[in-house]
């Protein structure tokens, strides 16, 4: 098992995932989540806690990027509210989830979702 110390490893999971969340426009979460959950034995809401700080950190670096190119992207900004208000208000129910379901059970869900979505939308484009 990984542990949430290990410098070489959390530096490659973070490359990683930074690389597929610039990159594709998301994948921070996804990446590095689900291998935190899968590869260690800490609990998961500190895996997120953890996973959430940084994600904010990476966050500001890709707004950054994006704001200094925003007069050459278009941008479907009602898009944008509706993917933050479903975020908003998704965030205290997933919180309280990872308070009460067991670690290796979620880590299987969301494992599964994400093949399950990222699967659809491999076949149907």
């Amino acid at each position: 098992m990984a542990e949430l110390n290990n410098p070489k490893y959390l530096t490659f999971l973070g490359a990683t995932g930074g690389f597929i969340d610039a990159s594709g426009g998301g994948g921070w979460g996804p990446i590095v989540t689900p291998t935190l959950l899968a590869t260690t034995e800490h609990e998961p809401r500190k895996i997120i806690g953890t996973v959430s700080a940084a994600e904010f950190i990476v966050a500001v670096c890709a707004s950054i990027g994006f704001l200094a190119n925003i007069s050459r992207i278009d941008i479907d900004w009602s898009a944008v509210g509706g993917l933050a208000l479903g975020g908003v208000l998704m965030a205290p129910v997933a919180a309280k989830l990872v308070s009460v379901v067991p670690r290796r059970p979620l880590g299987i869900a969301v494992a599964t979702a994400i093949i399950v979505i990222n699967g659809i939308r491999l076949l149907t484009t």
